[in-house]
């Protein structure tokens, strides 16, 4: 398997569905679109609507230049968002569920002011707890 993202809508649902069985024992049941734009600040983007629907987006410049694992790291950190808000939770990257959950199944937390410090919040709180 070579080592570059540059992974087929196919594959992309493939690994979310063995990702969702994995960590929450459900199949990924959003859609995933592989966008042309060539973004500067983001590998993936979730968006969750009124009405149910989640959109996973990729862009296919990017992903082409990463390394899988890195395509695939995010796309877990995307299925995070994903989970929590198909379970009415808050699922932003600064909101403690997001990063507790991020942190429970392995996944990369943003590199955002606000995620990064919802994280450090997050460890130091459950640090005391011990």
């Amino acid at each position: 398997m070579p080592d570059t993202g540059d992974m087929t809508l196919e594959e992309l649902y493939d690994h979310a569905n063995r990702l969702c069985r994995k960590h929450w024992s459900t199949n990924f049941t959003g859609k995933i679109e592989l966008v042309n734009r060539d973004w500067k600040r983001r590998i993936g983007y979730f968006t969750g609507y009124d009405d149910g629907a989640t959109i996973l987006r990729f862009s296919r410049k990017v992903n082409a230049r990463l390394p899988r694992s890195e395509v695939l790291d995010t796309l877990l950190h995307e299925l995070v968002h994903w989970y929590l808000f198909t379970q009415g939770l808050p699922c932003g990257d600064g909101d403690e569920d997001f990063v507790k959950e991020a942190l429970r199944v392995g996944a990369p937390i943003s590199g955002t002011r606000e995620a990064q410090r919802a994280a450090y919040q997050y460890k130091k709180y459950t640090e005391e707890d011990v």
